[in-house]
Order: structure tokens, then sequence, then C-alpha cells
């Protein structure tokens, strides 16, 4: 099904960035009706708080299939980042290890390689990496 692009939607980098985080297809059985692009700009619509769940747009999924989606990624444990509490560790660590709360996110996108604006934007195996380019910073400079 195609629709026309809506200011919320995910950029084509963005989508990019969480294609390795979404399942594959399945082999077997139906095929899917909408497209986990679809899909993920409704998980993130309601995650802004553009919309709520019942009052989804007709051009996206129904309610019931965007919340069954994102209810199946967060049991099975599919992150689009880090969770809040994650985050809020690597931000208590960036501040112990000596590194100003408002340069968290430049240290955090030097490290990766990428613009970070938010630590929930984190993979989790990306936080380690973050933890050890401040440590090389550190060595570094003493």
């Amino acid at each position: 099904m195609t629709r026309s692009a809506s200011a919320t939607d995910l950029t084509d980098a963005e989508r990019n960035v969480l294609q390795p985080s979404l399942p594959p297809a399945a082999h077997r059985g139906r095929s899917r009706k909408w497209s986990w692009r679809e899909i993920v700009d409704g998980i993130f619509d309601v995650l802004r708080g553009v919309v709520t769940w019942r009052t989804m747009p007709h051009d996206l999924p129904s309610w019931q299939t965007v919340a069954h989606d994102h209810r199946l990624q967060l049991r099975e444990e599919v992150r689009i980042g880090l969770p809040k509490p994650a985050a809020s560790r690597l931000h208590r660590d960036l501040a112990v290890m000596g590194i100003l709360t408002g340069n968290h996110y430049a240290v955090a996108s030097a490290a990766l390689g990428r613009v970070i604006s938010s630590l929930t934007q984190v993979q989790p195996h990306e936080a380690e990496q973050v933890r050890g380019h401040v440590a090389r910073l550190i060595r570094g400079a003493a």
C-alpha cells in the first residue's frame, strides 16, 4: 500500500539505521499487508506524541496492527536503541568519567561516527564503544 510521506515519517537514513533491528520477513504464512516502514512510522508517531494508538491516521496500518507489532518487538527485545534506564546509566557513566553533561551527545557522536541527539539512539553494543572511546580520550589526555 502506498501513501504520501508525512512530516513525521522517518528519513531514509534513519530507516537504514533501524533496518538491522527489525525482524526478517517470515518464510511461511501470509505475506505482510503493511511494510515495516509504515509500522515503524506509526510506532514513532505514537512515541513522539503526534497521535494516540486509537487515532492512527487511515493511511497507516490500523492501531491494532501497530500496537501488536510494537508489543512483539518489546517482548522479543528488538530494541530501537537503548531503553531509558540504560541510557541514564550511560549518561551517569560519562559524567563519572568527567564528561560535562552538555558534551555527552557530542562524545557519543564522535565515538560512533554519526549524529546522536539522544543516548536512547545508541544501540546496546554501541554503549560499550562510547565508554571505550571516552576511556581512550582520558588516557590520551593524561
